[in-house]
């Protein structure tokens, strides 16, 4: 098996691992994608800074680099699952209807 074919098989091997996870047979995120994705946008900062302030007033860089890699993470999660900006989009706006302990 020549190189590229061997990194092509493990390409679509890991994306049909995290589409099995988060997708149902529609393609569509499942009840328990949604719900982790839903965890995940929130623990990530999906939609807020990731600059932390400190006490003093300033930027901390160990906190903020801290959560880009949380966000490095779910984006990681996101191109892999291929589920689109609008479907993204659509599930922060369901978020953003409801409160953190729901």
């Amino acid at each position: 098996m020549n190189p590229f074919t061997f990194i092509y098989n493990k390409l679509i091997g890991r994306r049909k691992a995290y589409r099995s996870c988060f997708l149902g047979e529609d393609g569509k995120l499942s009840q328990d994608g949604e719900l982790v994705m839903n965890d995940l946008l929130k623990f990530c900062r999906s939609t807020k800074s990731t600059a932390h302030m400190s006490v003093g007033g300033t930027i901390c860089p160990y906190a903020t680099h801290l959560a880009e890699g949380r966000r490095e993470v779910l984006i990681r999660i996101q191109s892999m699952l291929g589920v689109s900006d609008l479907d993204l989009r659509e599930l922060a706006q369901q978020m953003a209807g409801h409160s953190d302990n729901q």
